[in-house]
């Protein structure tokens, strides 16, 4: 029987045909297969450079403050406390989208623990959302807190000039002997306080003057019964007594001191999280080959 040659041949050449084609499939898959590893190795680290060099600024962030308010829950100064305010760049990391993440911390790690990497992910992706929108938040904290610091200090010195002017309008030889007495011991106070004030050629707290004036002065205007019928004397008490609530106040915000600690403790919180999820992804390598 004579064998068709040519039937042959065609068969073999369809069959390498389709040999070299899956192969060339094949070998184009590996190598896309090793270039997407390769493409997720890079993108793992440059995760965990920025998040290292991130984490500095971070730290410097929650340093700064929290030393701002500290600052606050002491200050007795009219002027609000100096506040240095930082860029924190681990939020840059937000502009890397969820499937990259994925590919990299889930379906790219040898280790195929997806319950732990997606806890661990998740956990990385929410603090740095966290830190995206933080910054703002507290800076509102602090536009409220500069706002009614501010209005303090503008009604201190309202008060400040009103009762300069009373001490300077006052004729005291017009004055009746008690409020003459009221009177003069009230201008020592203030005109003492103010005199040590010039010398160390700065405003010395409020502190200062509800001890050195406001004080004194309302005691020893309300320890006289008759000053309630003096108008001279009620001008002088009411105008003190502005200054005393002032103080209280004034006082009231240094409980913002505790608000901006609580935001403090907050990024310490997250700082350590992200620390833990690096840590945890830093010793986990990528496939060799990745769909």
């Amino acid at each position: 029987m004579k064998i068709d040659t040519t039937n042959t041949s065609t068969i073999i050449s369809v069959i390498i045909s389709i040999i070299i084609f899956f192969l060339g499939f094949l070998i184009n898959e590996v190598i896309r297969r090793y270039k997407k590893a390769q493409e997720l190795k890079q993108y793992k680290q440059f995760i965990k450079e920025w998040a290292e060099k991130g984490n500095e600024t971070l730290t410097v962030y929650i340093e700064s403050l929290k030393k701002f308010a500290n600052a606050i829950a002491i200050n007795n100064m009219l002027d609000v406390p100096q506040r240095r305010d930082t860029i924190i760049h681990l939020v840059k990391l937000n502009s890397i989208s969820l499937k990259e993440y994925s590919d990299v911390y889930i379906w790219g790690l040898k280790e195929k623990d997806n319950v732990e990497n997606r806890r661990h992910l998740i956990n990385f992706l929410y603090q740095l959302d966290y830190l995206s929108k933080a910054p703002n938040v507290i800076n509102k904290l602090y536009d409220m807190y500069y706002s009614q610091n501010k209005k303090i200090m503008e009604e201190w010195n309202m008060y400040y000039k009103q009762l300069l002017d009373q001490f300077v309008s006052t004729n005291n030889q017009g004055l009746q002997p008690f409020e003459s007495q009221i009177f003069s011991k009230v201008s020592d106070y203030f005109r003492s306080a103010v005199c040590k004030e010039k010398n160390q050629k700065s405003f010395l707290g409020i502190e200062y003057w509800e001890k050195e004036f406001i004080k004194p002065s309302l005691s020893d205007i309300l320890s006289d019964k008759k000053s309630s019928t003096s108008v001279v004397i009620l001008q002088i008490f009411n105008i003190i007594n502005n200054l005393r609530v002032l103080v209280e106040k004034h006082y009231g915000l240094n409980g913002f001191g505790d608000a901006f600690n609580e935001y403090v403790a907050k990024l310490n919180e997250v700082k350590n999280t992200i620390n833990e999820s690096m840590s945890y992804f830093n010793n986990k390598k990528i496939k060799k080959f990745v769909k």
